[in-house]
């Protein structure tokens, strides 16, 4: 999520100098990234995450960015990473216009 989120506010600063106001959307298969993000929790599993913790938050804070849960079959990446059946396969080619 920390390298979408950064990614995203470097095209959000180029769309903001075309006059261009986005307010993109991560979609997130991962739900307790989600709750750590929303609800600043923290533990000392987390610790290492703490940077890119803050960054995402402070994006979500300032309404740079937002976050939404998706199922693991509705995350369009997974196309990509994971090899589905060719059913599902077929649905992740057809929502992503191929």
């Amino acid at each position: 999520m920390g390298h979408s989120a950064q990614h995203l506010s470097h095209l959000i600063n180029l769309m903001r100098s075309l006059d261009i106001t986005p307010q993109p959307t991560i979609h997130c298969d991962n739900e307790a990234a989600i709750v750590i993000t929303n609800n600043n929790a923290s533990s000392k599993r987390t610790k290492y995450l703490i940077r890119a913790f803050f960054f995402v938050k402070n994006l979500i804070r300032k309404e740079k960015i937002q976050l939404r849960l998706v199922t693991r079959k509705e995350q369009l990446a997974n196309i990509l990473t994971k090899s589905p059946l060719p059913m599902t396969r077929s649905k992740f080619m057809e929502k992503v216009n191929l």
